[in-house]
C-alpha cells in the first residue's frame, strides 16, 4: 500500500512512530511534516493550504490523520472523493485544550466531519465512548492503537549512558527526570510544586525537564518565583535518542496528571517510555497510570502525599518493582508489534 499519514502539529511523536512502523513492514508510508509549532496554533491555520496542495498532487490507498483539526480533516475528506480510505486518530480530548467558543467550534467541527471518516483509531476507552455515545459514531468504525514505545531507543545500560551520568551529575547528587512537550497539556506546574516540598528535605535533588516548546519561558519563570534555579534545569526540545540517554541518567522519573477532564482521556507516552528503560516511576493514579500501579509508586492528587512518596523512593531506592517493569512494556506496548497487529486488522476490513 500507498500510505500517508499526516499529523495536525509538528511534535505529534505517536504519528511518526506508527509512519516509521508500516513503512518497516513494507508499505510505502510518507509522513507529511507540519509546521513548526507557532503561537496560538498558527500552524493549523497556515498549514491547511499546505496540506491541501501536497495530498491533492499524490495518489494514496491510505490515508492516517493525526488529531482532528481542521488542516487534516478538510484535504483527507477531499481525497475520500478520489477513493482513498481515509483514517482519523483521536488521540486526546484536543478541544478540551481550548476555552470559551473556540472549544465549541472545534468540538462540534469534530461532531460534524469525523461520522465521514472509513475508521477512526483511539487509545483511550473514554475517547471510544465519546466517540460512539456523544459523536454518534458505530462503534465498528472504531480500533483502539495502544500508545507504544519504540524499544530500540528506549534502551539503558550501555557504558556510554553509564559514563554520561558520571560526566553530568555529582555521585551524592539525586536527579529526578519529567519528559514534556511544554504546550497546553504540560502538567509541569504540580511538579514543580511537589518538588519545591522535596527540596526542603533534600536539597541536593536536580530536576531535568527533558522537553521544550511553547510554554517554557513560563516554567522558567515558575522555577524562578519559586526560587528554584540551582535545581532544576531544562534540556530544550532533544530528538527520541538523546531523551532516552538522558533519562538513564536519572535515579526516578516523575508522571503527574491534574484532576482536570482532559487527563481522564490521555495515554501517557512518557510512563510507558520510563518503565521500558526500567526506571522507578513516582505517579498519580488517575486513568491510563492506573494501569501500571503494579510497575509505579503511585499516590493520589495530594502534592504533599505525592512530594512524600518521591523523597521514600530516592531514600530508600524503592522495591524493585521496576525491574519488571520492560518486560511488561514489551509485553503490551511495543511499536512492532501494535503496528503489524494494526495493518493486519486493515487487511481483513478494507480487502
Amino acid at each position: 500500500m500507498n500510505i500517508l499519514v499526516l499529523p495536525a502539529q509538528a511534535y505529534h511523536v505517536r504519528s511518526k512512530y506508527l509512519a516509521r512502523g508500516l513503512n518497516n513492514l513494507g508499505h510505502k508510508t510518507t509522513y507529511m511534516k507540519a509546521l513548526k509549532p507557532l503561537p496560538y496554533n498558527l500552524d493549523i491555520i497556515l498549514s491547511l493550504p499546505h496540506y491541501f496542495l501536497k495530498t491533492l498532487v499524490n495518489s494514496y490507498t491510505l490515508a492516517i490523520g493525526a488529531k482532528p483539526y481542521p488542516n487534516v480533516v478538510l484535504p483527507l475528506l477531499l481525497k475520500k472523493l478520489f477513493g482513498t480510505i481515509i483514517i482519523m486518530d483521536v488521540d486526546d480530548l484536543d478541544y478540551g485544550y481550548k476555552k470559551g467558543i473556540l472549544s465549541s467550534l472545534l468540538k462540534n467541527f469534530q461532531k460534524l466531519f469525523l461520522k465521514y471518516f472509513d475508521l477512526i483509531i483511539y487509545h483511550n476507552e473514554n475517547i471510544k465512548n465519546l466517540l460512539t455515545e456523544s459523536f454518534r459514531i458505530n462503534p465498528d468504525k472504531t480500533y483502539r492503537l495502544d500508545q507504544g514505545v519504540d524499544l530500540e531507543i528506549f534502551q539503558c545500560g550501555d557504558d556510554l549512558v553509564k559514563q554520561n551520568r558520571l560526566d553530568n551529575h555529582p555521585p551524592k547528587e539525586k536527579v529526578i527526570a519529567y519528559t514534556a512537550h511544554l504546550n497546553s497539556a504540560a502538567d509541569l506546574t504540580p511538579i514543580l510544586k511537589a518538588f519545591k516540598l522535596v527540596i526542603q528535605k533534600m536539597p541536593k535533588v536536580k530536576l531535568m525537564v527533558i522537553g521544550g516548546g511553547q510554554r517554557q519561558g513560563e516554567f522558567e519563570n515558575l522555577v524562578a518565583k519559586l526560587d528554584l534555579q540551582d535545581n532544576v534545569f531544562f534540556t530544550d526540545t532533544l530528538p527520541p535518542q538523546d531523551v532516552a540517554k538522558h533519562l538513564c541518567t536519572a535515579d526516578l522519573a516523575l508522571v503527574y496528571y491534574e484532576d482536570r477532564e482532559v487527563n481522564y482521556y490521555r495515554a501517557s507516552v512518557k510512563i510507558r517510555e520510563y518503565l521500558a528503560l526500567g526506571l522507578p516511576v513516582v505517579c498519580n493514579d488517575i486513568c491510563d497510570l492506573a494501569i501500571f500501579r503494579d510497575y509505579t509508586y503511585q499516590t493520589n492528587f495530594d502534592l504533599s502525599l505525592y512530594s512524600d512518596k518521591i523523597i521514600e523512593v530516592l531514600r530508600t531506592k524503592g522495591d524493585g518493582r521496576e525491574k519488571q517493569s520492560r518486560q511488561f512494556i514489551v509485553n503490551n506496548f511495543n511499536w512492532k508489534t501494535i503496528t503489524a497487529t494494526f495493518l493486519e486488522f486493515l487487511y481483513q476490513k478494507f480487502r
